[in-house]
This record gives C-alpha cells, structure tokens and sequence, in this order.
C-alpha cells in the first residue's frame, strides 16, 4: 500500500525557490518599458494570485501550467493597471464590450441601483446624439439594452445595434465632452 503525500497547504520556500527566475522573467517580459508600474509590482501581483491559489498550483503536474498561470496573472494585473491609469487621467478608452456592459448595468437601471455615475451620464449624453443622428441605430440599442429584448432582434436590428454600439464608442472616445468642458471654462472666465 502506497502513502498518499498531501500537498501542503500554503506556498512552500521550495516552490517560490524554483519559480522565481519564471516570475522574475515573465515580468519583465510583461512589463514593456510601462512607466504606471514597475517589473517589482508584477512579479507581487504574480506572488499574490499563486498564493490566493495555492491549492490550484499545487495540484499542477504539469510545470508548463505553472508558467503559463503566472503569465495570466501577469497580463491580467498589467491589463487592470493600464486600464485603472488610463480611468484615472481621463483617458480612458470605452470599448464595444465595456459599452455594451455600462449599457446593460448603468443606463436604463435605477439611479440608485448604478455601479458607475460617470459611466451613466457618458451613456446618457452619447445616446441622446445617436438618437438624434442614427434613430434605428439607437431604437436597436433600447431595445436590446433597455427593454433587454435581445432574442427578438431581427437582423436588421442586431446590425443596428452593432452600429449603435460603435457609434457610442467613437462618441466616448471622441473628448469632445471633454473640450466642451475647457470651452465652457474659458466662456466663463472671460465674462
């Protein structure tokens, strides 16, 4: 009869001894020459989801899986820091996913009931131009998003509303709330 070895139950000196030139180097590899965080932070990160995972990476018999979890949570910490930095200075760029999820958590729940206010009134300033500017485009999105019809969408429906998406994209990402904002602040001044 054969011994059953358990694997211990938190990170062992032994496993964090012969990971470390992985992590050390799949930091660096991630962190290209960024200037919002350091290799440092990424290799914690790295630290951090082996840890909080433990018992995943210890029951890994393939090492290839190791390094290829820690590459995740490289790109994924890399990926939220850009992401936070970007929010942050006012760059942020929507995508048709984000849009797509502030749509379906922020702009038609009530108020109280929204995650993100700023999302909200972005929604809501880009949606009011795309129903002025593309109606069907702009109907598909209520639909689907406020009335969250998204089965009974016709083709021409769900192209529309693929359209409406991008169109509230290029809106957000446009600064143009962002220039009528210093436009506004230099009227003022001036009066």
């Amino acid at each position: 009869m054969t011994a059953v070895t358990e694997a211990p139950s938190q990170m062992t000196t032994q496993f964090y001894d012969d990971w470390l030139p992985s992590a050390t180097r799949i930091a660096a590899r991630e962190h290209h020459n960024s200037t919002i965080y350091d290799r440092d932070d990424i290799q914690q990160a790295i630290w951090e989801h082996v840890i909080k995972n433990w018992k995943h990476y210890a029951a890994i018999e393939d090492p290839k899986f190791v390094e290829i979890y820690m590459t995740k949570a490289a790109k994924s910490f890399a990926a939220n820091e850009r992401v936070e930095h970007m929010y942050a200075t006012g760059s942020f760029i929507y995508t048709p996913k984000i849009v797509a999820g502030f749509l379906e958590s922020c702009a038609w729940a009530p108020l109280e009931e929204v995650p993100d206010i700023d999302a909200r009134v972005d929604l809501q300033e880009a949606f009011a131009l795309l129903r002025k500017s593309s109606p069907k485009q702009a109907a598909a999105v209520f639909k689907r998003y406020g009335m969250g019809e998204s089965e009974s969408l016709s083709s021409a429906e769900s192209s529309n509303l693929s359209f409406g998406i991008e169109a509230i994209c290029h809106r957000l990402n446009s600064g143009l709330r962002l220039q009528a904002e210093s436009i506004d602040l230099a009227i003022s001044k001036e009066s």
